[in-house]
């Protein structure tokens, strides 16, 4: 992801970006925390959390937005696809 994002000003803040989720290159670090992410194709995403958590969500529905701070998502154990905002 380009570090030229200009940042929210506060949490509640709208995003600015958006980085696809994607598999092909194995395992993906985010270089900026994501605020949220919106699931495309339903499915589940294994993640390490901002707080160095590591935790898989089974079920994710196409269409939400959820709310996670994420700092990687994990190529095995993951089958959801769509975008992390930033």
């Amino acid at each position: 992801m380009p570090d030229f994002f200009p940042r929210p000003q506060q949490q509640n803040d709208p995003a600015v970006g958006a980085i696809p989720i994607n598999y092909s290159g194995g395992d993906q670090a985010l270089t900026v925390a994501g605020r949220g992410v919106h699931i495309d194709t339903a499915g589940a995403l294994k993640v390490d959390m901002v707080d160095g958590t590591t935790v898989t969500f089974a079920t994710l529905n196409a269409g939400q937005f959820y709310p996670y701070r994420i700092r990687k998502i994990y190529q095995t154990g993951s089958t959801a696809a769509g975008s992390i905002l930033t």
